[in-house]
């Protein structure tokens, strides 16, 4: 039996973690790291209100850290602040996970993920996927969906335009860029996490649509 924690708990696809893993035979406790207090879900899960600002200086003993942090340029009214999101804090979350011996991170990037990438959003999520590889978790478990749909507390109207033309396509167009809903993501990101310690193991949209488990 294992103990999961979940930072981004409160997200379209952190909500659905928590669900599924709340059920799942495998997990025998969920501890969630959030911002505010939320109401208890069940006596598998335990939440752990954190500062992120000031993170603990060690994790809770868990085997896997589950990372559905993010947010947007946006939302966060910056590029700087939004790199401190997406980047710095999942980045240093990571650190505590590699010095307390978790064993597993998985965590959800974007689709053209790339370091030198000439587009900011890209460019932010492959600086973080460099950041995690360099750590050396037995398994690092990077899951690329190209957009993100579910019910959230703000909605996007770009994201609401792109799902109507996704939706629009022909059958088997854009296969790699269709949506995914925060439960496919979750469900995807929980199968992994059964699979074996194979180091960094890169998992796209497209390769998941066709039925294979990694690019």
């Amino acid at each position: 039996m294992k103990t999961a924690l979940i930072v981004g708990a409160t997200g379209v696809v952190g909500k659905e973690l928590v669900a599924q893993l709340a059920e799942h035979p495998d997990y025998e406790k969920i501890i969630l790291w959030v911002r505010r207090e939320l109401a208890p879900i069940n006596d598998k899960v335990s939440v752990q209100q954190v500062d992120f600002s000031a993170l603990p200086v060690q994790l809770p003993k868990v085997d896997e850290v589950f990372c559905a942090l993010g947010t947007t340029i946006k939302k966060a009214g910056s590029q700087a602040n939004f790199l401190q999101v997406d980047v710095v804090l999942p980045t240093e979350i990571a650190r505590l996970a590699q010095v307390a011996g978790v064993a597993r991170f998985v965590v959800i990037s974007a689709l053209g993920a790339n370091p030198q990438a000439k587009v900011f959003y890209s460019r932010a999520k492959g600086q973080l996927e460099e950041h995690l590889k360099a750590l050396n978790f037995a398994s690092l478990q990077i899951v690329r969906p190209a957009l993100i749909v579910g019910e959230r507390a703000d909605k996007r109207r770009a994201e609401q335009f792109f799902i109507w033309l996704f939706n629009h396509l022909p059958k088997n167009w854009l296969r790699a860029y269709r949506p995914m809903s925060g439960a496919e993501i979750a469900r995807i990101m929980i199968e992994q996490a059964q699979r074996p310690l194979n180091g960094v193991e890169i998992y796209s949209p497209q390769r998941l649509a066709l039925g294979e488990e990694k690019c």
